[in-house]
């Protein structure tokens, strides 16, 4: 009997089952659904109590055109900065009067994407080092119409984040949203106070 036939049968039969084996896992990998993207947090806080104002209304205008190119990023995340402002009016202001209107303008709300240096060399190329940063910009004029003197404020807040070039699309949004975060905590700072000062004669007490 020749053995050699029973040795390359049964190399041939291991070989057939790794192949079968890999064909497998490439098919699972293939059906795996990408991990979803991370959750928008909530840009108001919650703790802090609604401004009320003798308005009738408050709205809000997006007059900020995102130009859906590069250097422009905004338009590639689930949020831009203007979300900031559209959550500040909705839970902060509290139209509880019967005449007048504030509206809240969204003048700019961009996030343009700059390359960052590179200065490692070759070596740089394989090492986790940021590549690129995003920087944010927030834009928003305030004003008030109805009996009282008419006026306007405005507020201009910024962020920035670098990312590392081996960052992929969900780390990226992570890390886009935690700068959007801190620049919400800014932007409610710096309005609410505004507001506060130069909208006195509408500011109820609670």
């Amino acid at each position: 009997m020749d053995r050699s036939i029973g040795v390359r049968n049964t190399s041939f039969l291991s070989w057939r089952l790794a192949a079968l084996a890999s064909l497998g896992f490439l098919a699972a990998c293939a059906t795996t659904a990408p991990p979803p993207p991370p959750e928008v947090p909530s840009f108001i806080d919650a703790g802090r109590d609604p401004i009320a104002l003798y308005v009738d209304d408050v709205v809000v205008e997006e007059l900020y055109i995102p130009p859906l190119k590069a250097p422009n990023k905004e338009h590639e995340f689930q949020v831009s900065p203007a979300a900031i402002a559209r959550d500040w009016a909705d839970g902060r202001l509290q139209a509880a009067g019967e005449e007048g209107m504030v509206r809240v303008r969204i003048l700019d709300a961009a996030v343009v994407e700059e390359p960052l240096p590179r200065t490692g060399g070759f070596f740089q190329r394989f090492s986790d080092t940021p590549d690129r940063r995003l920087q944010a910009r927030l834009h928003v004029e305030a004003s008030y119409d109805g009996p009282y003197s008419a006026r306007v404020i405005e507020i201009v807040v910024t962020g920035q984040v670098d990312i590392n070039q081996y960052a992929n699309l969900n780390v990226t949004e992570a890390q886009y949203l935690r700068m959007l975060k801190q620049m919400s905590k800014d932007f409610d700072t710096a309005l609410s106070a505004r507001v506060s000062k130069n909208f006195s004669e509408l500011v109820l007490e609670p």
